[in-house]
């Protein structure tokens, strides 16, 4: 890398970590004080939001912190600069930084964009009415009431009984576990064999023909690699989802709080991918064609490195037989399918 390009570099990276910095502490110091925030009216003889408080959780907030934030970090910094990969330690060291900047990113745009829906959305939680302590008259009344009627001391408690949506746990969880299971795959190159087998050559049946295609670097690609892959990359997922399902378990949300947060964390993780995910995983994206000749897709923003592309074969050709054509430039015509 040249001496300017390093330099460049580094001031984004500085930019990224004091942008990042802002964003907790706005979304912390918007959140400190739980007397601001919309509160939805409910129902005192609503039984959904009568669960009880539950003192002790599946995954309190110090377990969630290690599983979003630093189980990933440690398994990138290990995966990017422990493993060579005939790469030079100061590549390494980019690589990793660059990627532990991503994943910190996708986590405090998370975190800030959680806590404003749940200051603005209001929605009480399943266990409201244990935080709440009505008063004798209103137990089990069926009416609509404020906050303004609970009897309980605990002011802190009762605020975050009206953070329900979307779930917390569930965004955090999904942003730091997606953008791993990303990060996991890129390493195993597993997106270069979907999209070839996918987009290069389809065999007589209409489905993939794996085995007859070979990802960067001349390895093989068959349908058993693919499985385990996936198996490996959907493991962080697995992991964020059972987080998510312990809200639930807890009564601290319903299905659509964490279903929400799931898809925001989620959201975030690919998009921040997309910036700062490594060259070699999201080039492996680019496998699949394009009109302009070059890898970039519309519809993922990912790479955009100019590659060598391919048309698919015609449905009533068989793909074994016929060479795949090059895609053309503008205002030519070809057949795809």
């Amino acid at each position: 890398m040249a001496p300017r390009e390093a330099v460049r570099e580094r001031l984004w990276f500085i930019a990224d970590w004091v942008a990042i910095v802002l964003l907790y502490v706005v979304s912390t110091a918007a959140t400190s004080s739980h007397t601001v925030g919309f509160r939805q009216t409910f129902d005192p003889s609503d039984l959904s939001i009568g669960h009880a408080f539950a003192v002790r959780e599946r995954v309190p907030g110090w377990a969630l912190y290690v599983i979003a934030l630093v189980v990933p970090v440690v398994l990138v910094v290990v995966g990017e600069v422990g493993v060579g990969g005939g790469r030079v330690m100061g590549k390494r060291l980019r690589d990793g930084h660059r990627v532990v900047v991503g994943l910190v990113l996708s986590l405090a745009l998370t975190v800030w964009c959680t806590n404003f829906l749940k200051d603005t959305v209001g929605r009480p939680r399943p266990d409201l009415l244990s935080r709440c302590i009505l008063p004798d008259d209103l137990v089990g009344v069926h009416t609509l009431v404020s906050s303004d009627v609970c009897t309980t001391t605990n002011a802190s408690r009762l605020a975050d009984g009206f953070r329900s949506f979307p779930s917390g746990h569930s965004s955090a969880s999904f942003a730091g576990l997606v953008y791993l299971s990303l990060w996991i795959g890129g390493k195993l190159s597993l997106f270069v064999g979907i999209g070839r087998a996918m987009w290069g050559r389809r065999s007589h049946g209409g489905y993939a023909s794996v085995g007859d295609d070979r990802a960067d670097g001349g390895d093989e690609v068959s349908r058993a690699s693919i499985a385990v892959k996936l198996s490996i990359v959907t493991m962080p997922v697995l992991a964020a989802a059972l987080v998510a399902v312990s809200r639930v378990m807890d009564y601290r949300h319903r299905g659509s709080d964490v279903i929400g947060g799931a898809l925001l964390g989620s959201a975030f993780a690919i998009v921040v991918w997309q910036f700062y995910g490594p060259v070699e995983a999201t080039a492996a994206y680019a496998s699949l064609p394009t009109t302009s000749g070059t890898a970039t897709i519309a519809a993922t923003g990912l790479s955009t490195r100019p590659l060598t592309q391919h048309a698919r074969p015609s449905s009533f050709q068989s793909a074994n037989d016929v060479p795949l054509q090059p895609v053309m430039q503008k205002h030519a015509h070809v057949d795809v399918v």
